[in-house]
């Protein structure tokens, strides 16, 4: 039995100890972390969740459905419960169990909407040296925008022949640019469709555009040596987390007795319980401290 409290502990205390490794490599804003903290709690009904949920895919490139989605994660949830409640007999690693099924394909969503974003910051400066090109020379916004949309690939370039095909079709530019405005939700983005309703009254706008590509290629030197100091920390976190099950399965083998220790002892419970609030733990702590701003 001394082994095998050794070994629970060592387990659980390890897992705890790698969530915990971005708490200790940052120092965080409190106030930022509030902020950000009450995003973390659900409040809206099922409907409004996978409705959300489903625009959340959409800006992640995540080809889903919502409702589907939503479904999944409350089979997960009474998946988690059942295995807490009935296989482990831990109430309380039953609800953090839940928690984490709610959590982590979140965390995962929100992860790949970053990216995107970062990816599309990346397309961003180009757009905006082959839009600036072209309407130095051609005064006309649509044209340039034309010109964007066929050189710029996806997923930036997909909103920009969408654009263009507004115009196309004799959509009012106004509207094309406020769909622009809220298609390109991020700093720069912004920032150009301004710059576009300026041009649009006064072409003698069109060398703030190269000052927008200097921004960008400043801000984006930024972003990336942030992402490299996160990408280590984020790939041991995700690989600790998949590691769980086959290490328990890797311990039960070994030692018979592991699934007697971990269901039925205190010990065996506060180790259970362990690994799944380094789950939310770590999920936590990422929100906090390890989201890049794009």
């Amino acid at each position: 039995m001394t082994r095998l409290s050794v070994l629970g502990v060592a387990f659980g205390t390890g897992l705890a100890a790698g969530a915990g490794m971005l708490l200790l490599l940052r120092v965080i804003s409190y106030r930022k972390a509030a902020r950000r903290l009450s995003s973390l709690i659900p409040r809206e009904s099922l409907d409004a969740w996978a409705e959300a949920t489903e625009q959340k895919l959409e800006a992640a490139g995540v080809r889903f459905r919502g409702r589907f989605y939503t479904a999944g994660v409350t089979l997960a949830v009474l998946a988690s419960l059942y295995v807490g409640l009935f296989v482990f007999r831990n109430f309380i690693a039953a609800l953090l169990m839940a928690t984490a099924a709610v959590l982590l394909p979140d965390q995962f969503i929100l992860q790949r909407m970053e990216s995107r974003k970062l990816k599309m910051l990346e397309q961003m400066a180009t757009a905006v040296r082959i839009f600036a090109a072209e309407f130095t020379q051609t005064p006309q916004i649509g044209k340039a925008l034309g010109e964007v949309a066929a050189r710029v690939p996806d997923p930036l370039g997909a909103v920009f022949r969408s654009a263009y095909r507004d115009v196309s079709l004799g959509k009012a530019l106004d509207d094309v640019l406020s769909d622009l405005m809220v298609r390109l939700d991020f700093g720069p983005g912004r920032m150009f469709v301004q710059l576009l309703m300026a041009a649009r009254r006064d072409s003698s706008v069109a060398p703030l555009f190269g000052e927008l590509v200097t921004r960008l290629a400043v801000q984006l030197e930024l972003i990336r040596k942030n992402r490299s100091e996160l990408y280590a920390d984020r790939l041991l976190s995700w690989i600790m987390l998949f590691a769980m099950v086959p290490a328990y399965l890797a311990m039960r083998a070994t030692v018979p007795e592991t699934y007697e220790f971990l269901a039925d002892t205190v010990a065996g419970r506060i180790v259970v319980a362990l690994c799944f609030l380094s789950v939310i733990v770590w999920v936590v702590m990422d929100r906090l401290m390890g989201r890049v701003e794009v």
